[in-house]
């Protein structure tokens, strides 16, 4: 995976530009997750967000023998050990 520089300056660009709607009407989340939830994360992805860090993670994934979109099902002990794996560093 190498996701090319100018497309991900063009994407923090869309997000930097989005068009928000009103705010929710009420306090709760019962309509969905609250509008300025959802704005810290574009925030945070347009702003912060190291993409090259977390595509380097990405990258660290096997290349299965089979299962491809299934290898969950497949090869589950696999699977959960990458997964671990993948997000041991957000624990």
């Amino acid at each position: 995976m190498n996701v090319p520089e100018a497309e991900l300056t063009e994407l923090r660009q869309r997000i930097k530009v989005t068009r928000w709607p009103e705010r929710e009407t009420v306090a709760d989340q019962s309509q969905g997750v609250q509008l300025a939830t959802v704005q810290k994360l574009a925030c945070y992805w347009a702003t912060e967000y190291n993409w090259r860090k977390i595509e380097a993670k990405l990258i660290q994934f096997n290349r299965l023998d089979k299962g491809g979109h299934f290898a969950a099902w497949e090869q589950p002990e696999l699977f959960v050990a990458e997964l671990r794996a993948a997000f041991k560093s957000l624990r």
